[in-house]
């Protein structure tokens, strides 16, 4: 990011209002990070997000702007922000890819992952869920074993939004991710991101 840009967001204030602390914060901390912008963290209860957005569910951006209140739109928009960062990528077919990974992220990934870490799931539930999340992780291995991100050649919002839902996911199904061996490189370089 080049000073000009910098500059421009040193007085702006953001909140990131929060009622519940999971991976989706994980998301938007990494993206904040990777995009040099600095949100604070406030505690609310989930009357209070909703409050800032009819939209919100859990967690809400507050910006100069007004409030953004779904984690993927956050992404965006934090992305947009800070376009030197090259989060969405740099060029058109860049933030296309981005999109589509991050589309793979929720309904392939993320999708299964609530399945699972659903109290009230079942073990038929729970399977079935397994299943569904089995081919889109051959997915990922396959395009992570000849790449380093996903999109590009540093991390982008594709890499932030599946890194974050596969570590989630390696938590609540220890093991699933052992033999995916481009994955949890993949997820080491992230780690190892500010």
């Amino acid at each position: 990011m080049d000073a000009t840009e910098r500059r421009s967001l040193t007085g702006e204030r953001f909140e990131l209002v929060v009622a519940e602390k999971d991976y989706c914060l994980t998301k938007l901390k990494l993206a904040l990070a990777l995009a040099d912008v600095h949100a604070r963290v406030v505690d609310a209860t989930e009357d209070e997000v909703r409050a800032l957005h009819p939209l919100a569910r859990g967690l809400a951006l507050r910006t100069p702007e007004g409030c953004v209140g779904q984690h993927m739109a956050i992404l965006r928009y934090i992305a947009e922000l800070c376009p030197a960062a090259e989060l969405y990528g740099t060029t058109p077919m860049d933030s296309a890819l981005v999109d589509q990974w991050l589309d793979f992220s929720w309904i392939e990934v993320e999708v299964p992952l609530h399945v699972l870490g659903a109290p009230a799931a079942d073990d038929q539930l729970r399977s079935v869920a397994l299943e569904d999340v089995a081919r889109p992780l051959e997915v990922l291995e396959a395009h992570l074993t000849q790449r380093t991100f996903m999109v590009g050649q540093r991390p982008s919002l594709a890499d932030v939004s599946l890194a974050c839902a596969c570590a989630e996911l390696g938590r609540s199904t220890p093991g699933l991710l052992a033999p995916l061996r481009a994955v949890r490189r993949w997820m080491c370089t992230m780690a190892w991101l500010p």
